[in-house]
């Protein structure tokens, strides 16, 4: 037996509904972008360190933060102290933004951060 076209209509919407977990708006993505965008196109310093600050608190794991840099597409390398990580956010001709993120470690806790952020150009 065929559904009239309305019923089937009504079924569809409501799988997708039920699929997509009863979210009809999400706008996360939105608010972190204007949370730690500034106006001009780069990444709010201080707004973003406080991020980076409350997500990744002395003691906790330098392992996740390094998952962290790694899954944004960026990158840590070893220093004396701890580590050094980048994350290009940004890359047009000739340039790219980057932040740029030290860790000061003791073993496998973090101790500090510091970001910073820039660029490369020609």
């Amino acid at each position: 037996m065929r559904l009239p076209k309305v019923w089937a209509s009504f079924v569809a919407f409501a799988a997708a509904v039920a699929l997509n977990g009863c979210t009809l708006l999400d706008r996360r993505g939105d608010i972190a972008y204007r949370t730690l965008v500034a106006e001009n196109g780069a990444i709010d310093k201080p707004s973003y360190s406080a991020a980076i600050s409350a997500k990744f608190p002395p003691g906790s794991s330098v392992e996740a933060l390094r998952r962290y840099v790694a899954d944004s597409g960026g990158e840590c390398r070893v220093r004396e102290t701890g580590y050094w990580c980048e994350i290009t956010y940004m890359v047009g001709i000739c340039a790219a933004a980057m932040i740029g993120i030290e860790v000061k470690a003791q073993k496998s806790s973090i101790e500090s951060t510091l970001v910073e952020i820039g660029g490369l150009g020609c």
